[in-house]
Formats: structure tokens, C-alpha cells, sequence
């Protein structure tokens, strides 16, 4: 049996563009929770109605991780 000999498939930069765009938006939207929780939480913690203490805000930043 004769081995079929097959082009390489197409990698152009216009075929491989638009898959790094989505993975950079991944990454991008992925670290927006960070970004989030450090811009509230000193607000939360500044009002004392809501019970924050640093101890929880130490836990809650340490749950962003696991959060995705």
C-alpha cells in the first residue's frame, strides 16, 4: 500500500489571528475578578455595617483563584 503524502494543514496568520484573540480575551476576562475584588474591597471593609474584617478579606481574595 502506497504512503498518502497529505499538505501540511493551513497556518497562516489569518487562520491562527482569531485563536490567539480568544485565548488573550480568556486571560483577560479571567483576571477581571482580581482586578474587581481589589477595587471594592476597601470600600467594604470602610463600612462597618457590612462585618468585614481583614481576616475575611485575607479569605475572600484567597477564594478569587478558585472562583473561575
Amino acid at each position: 500500500m502506497a504512503a498518502s503524502t497529505t499538505s501540511p494543514p493551513d497556518r497562516s496568520f489569518r487562520v491562527v489571528a482569531p485563536v490567539i484573540a480568544l485565548c488573550w480575551l480568556a486571560v483577560f476576562f479571567d483576571g477581571m475578578d482580581v482586578n474587581i475584588y481589589g477595587a471594592t474591597m476597601p470600600h467594604l471593609l470602610a463600612d462597618e455595617s457590612l462585618g468585614f474584617t481583614s481576616a475575611s478579606a485575607g479569605s475572600i481574595g484567597s477564594w478569587t483563584t478558585f472562583g473561575n
